[in-house]
């Protein structure tokens, strides 16, 4: 709030003002305090419940450091398909776990400009790997129809996201601001689900690769954050109209308009086709 200088004794207004105003990061936090020291949920007396608030900082602070260190070395082994991706799904598993065995001292949720809390964020070591997965699995696995995607995303994401607000207590509303943590960790839990469900699909899939053969119509770029490439290619036995293929830098470079394509396509293990060009 600005006053003109031009109204007499402005700086006494100023002044009442803000001895009279309060800090609402400050006494959310001081509501926290006396939430924590009320509950015996993390022991019987507060020294107790303090060594437990302090374990949580430590051990969140240590998991975070490691997750992120561990999503980095991935980064330069990702050739290893995956191992990599083996790696980076086990750990949101193992911060989920920690998390739950917390009761809710750790929160998934990131500490906003001014916020002040007394708990804990685990927040970039739960979301870093999971962040990295998904665009590993989005690039390296095409699918062909995602019809048979939908049930099973939506319910482990419903299931993934339950566990996490339930073990981190973030199902909580205090304001406008957990709206927004929680259509966050909802977005995590989904990508995460998304990952495992596309990881098992390829993993454990023992279909045999079905060849399709098709005459290259018409190729183009897609430019934006990142660059796609894109086939215009056309199988009866795969679709009845045109469809468009995502394929490498390296083979849009190698075929021209006219050449012929391979497709070669993979049931899945849920019933989720993905292909390869060639």
């Amino acid at each position: 709030m600005k006053f003109s200088n031009y109204l007499t004794k402005s700086w006494e207004i100023q002044d009442w003002l803000a001895s009279h105003s309060h800090n609402l990061n400050f006494l959310e936090e001081e509501k926290e305090i006396k939430n924590f020291i009320r509950n015996t949920e993390y022991g019987f007396s507060e020294q107790e419940r303090n060594l437990r608030l302090e374990k949580a900082k430590k051990t969140t602070k240590i998991v975070n450091i490691i997750s992120i260190l561990i999503t980095v070395v991935v980064i330069f082994f990702k050739d290893f398909f995956n191992i990599s991706i083996a790696i980076l799904l086990f750990v949101p598993l193992i911060i989920l776990v920690i998390v739950l065995s917390f009761k809710g001292l750790i929160k998934y949720g990131d500490k906003e400009g001014g916020e002040s809390t007394i708990y804990p964020s685990i927040f970039w070591g739960f979301s870093a790997p999971i962040f990295l997965m998904f665009l590993l699995i989005l690039f390296t696995i095409d699918i062909l129809n995602t019809k048979n995607l939908w049930l099973p995303l939506i319910l482990t994401s419903i299931f993934i996201f339950i566990l996490c607000i339930y073990g981190s207590k973030e199902y909580i509303i205090k304001n406008i601001k957990s709206y927004g943590k929680i259509i966050m960790l909802l977005v995590l839990t989904t990508m995460y689900s998304f990952c495992i469900i596309m990881s098992f699909n390829s993993y454990f899939d023992e279909s045999k690769v079905k060849s399709y053969n098709s005459i290259l119509l018409e190729k183009r770029v897609s430019k934006g954050k990142s660059t796609n490439y894109y086939f215009k290619l056309y199988n009866k036995s795969l679709s009845k109209q045109v469809e468009e293929y995502n394929v490498s830098n390296s083979l849009f470079k190698r075929k021209n308009i006219g050449d012929s394509i391979t497709i070669l396509v993979k049931e899945g293990k849920l019933k989720i086709p993905y292909y390869k060009i060639e």
